[in-house]
């Protein structure tokens, strides 16, 4: 929280600040000075001028969605646990309950995929495109499940990797086997079982809200596998 934040004694916290097309989860990569409440970040100078400014600190540590606001790609939304500060650069907004889960969800198909492209053409998503997005609320249960298992599936692809802050064990030194092409197999495996059900998951939220929004003659559920974004 920012109280336990301006109390603590660190000086390195975490910093959403974008990355390339991901969903769910992961680009968790960067730490921000945040000593003191942030003093030396307030209060940098050059030439007698200051050269940083701090917006909506309110919502800093909080948990929410963010999203790389300039990327070569797709829109594409992630989960971020609390403990964050972030930027422009990862833009975010702060949904609470079950409608931050939904609301991801929502972020993650081809009805955010349409009305987005309809807004804004570009491959630069600023805060204003996010909230134009008309929200239907309906089937919050099994959107909010789906979602969470999404959320899993992708945190797990990510922590197979020495990238990840929550790195523990390679998976080929995980999945024991006398030779390391035995290994090698089961991790391939594990991995083609995620990412076929991250798929699945993805195209059934599609399915759901194309129903919600009545879209049945524009959009179609199907999500290519180059959209899956976990490793096979």
């Amino acid at each position: 929280t920012p109280e336990e934040a301006k109390s603590s004694p660190l000086k390195w916290f975490p910093y959403s600040k974008g990355g390339g097309y991901r969903k769910w989860f992961g680009w968790n990569e960067y730490v921000v000075d945040w000593e003191n409440n942030g003093y030396r970040i307030k209060n940098a100078e050059r030439n007698g001028r200051r050269i940083a400014s701090v917006r909506n600190e309110r919502f800093y540590f909080r948990q929410g969605i963010t999203w790389s606001a300039v990327t070569s790609a797709k829109f594409s939304a992630r989960f971020v646990q609390k403990g964050f500060l972030f930027d422009s650069g990862g833009s975010s907004v702060f949904p609470t309950g079950n409608y931050l889960y939904y609301l991801l969800g929502l972020l993650s198909t081809k009805i955010a995929e349409h009305v987005i492209k309809i807004f804004n053409p570009t491959l630069n998503f600023q805060p204003n495109d996010i909230a134009r997005i008309p929200i239907i609320v309906n089937d919050v249960e099994n959107i909010v499940r789906i979602v969470k298992q999404n959320i899993a599936l992708s945190r797990a692809d990510w922590d197979d990797f020495d990238t990840s802050w929550d790195f523990k064990v390679h998976p080929l030194v995980r999945h024991k086997a006398a030779r390391i092409k035995d290994a090698f197999a089961t991790w391939e495996k594990v991995a083609a079982e995620r990412f076929n059900r991250l798929k699945a998951n993805e195209e059934e939220l599609n399915r759901i809200f194309i129903d919600i929004y009545g879209l049945q003659d524009e959009l179609t559920p199907e999500v290519a596998e180059e959209d899956v974004t976990v490793r096979k």
